[in-house]
């Protein structure tokens, strides 16, 4: 029987059974948490250091698409990778908001969309960023500057950028263990 449960596939808001009324019309939750394993100021360093990188990733990405380099205008193998990583950066720096904005312990839904989504959102992020760096090198090779030499310099060490603090965040993701606690009704 509780594999059958282990098996069901959890539904998109089934988090909201975990929260109960109380005698006052107010909701609380007593749902599965995670607790942070380890001191709260490693905590907090942890999560000033992930801020850092999630906003610097997001800049970059957000920068890249600003600045006028051959062939961001009409290329799209320059194009589709830049536009993986700003989405995936922007997804980084959301999730980010989402679990600094959280408590320790963090709720299971929370934690669910942000720390254990975070190694496919970097990963994406710097996959797009190399592709775009890639793809832009090669554009330059094939067509030359076109006049836009600064914005090519520009465009490519903010995509370097993202790519490098997208692979600086895994490491740091991988140091910061959390505990999983049964709920109220666990």
């Amino acid at each position: 029987m509780d594999e059958q449960k282990k098996r069901v596939k959890k539904k998109r808001w089934s988090y909201v059974n975990d929260f109960r009324r109380t005698a006052s019309g107010e909701y609380i939750y007593i749902g599965p948490t995670y607790c942070f394993q380890g001191e709260s100021h490693i905590r907090k360093q942890g999560i000033l250091r992930w801020g850092i990188l999630a906003v610097g990733m997001a800049v970059c990405a957000v920068l890249g698409g600003f600045i006028l380099a051959p062939g961001t205008a009409n290329c799209a193998y320059v194009l589709i990778p830049y536009v993986l990583a700003f989405i995936s950066a922007c997804s980084v720096l959301w999730g980010f908001v989402r679990l600094a904005a959280g408590k320790d312990p963090l709720r299971s839904y929370v934690y669910e969309a942000t720390v254990k989504q975070f190694p496919l959102r970097t990963i994406l992020t710097a996959v797009g960023a190399a592709g775009a760096l890639v793809g832009e090198v090669v554009y330059v090779a094939l067509n030359g500057t076109q006049g836009l030499a600064v914005g090519m310099v520009i465009f490519l060490v903010s995509e370097a950028a993202a790519l490098i603090m997208a692979l600086l965040w895994r490491p740091l993701g991988r140091n910061m263990k959390w505990e999983y606690k049964e709920g109220a009704e666990g």
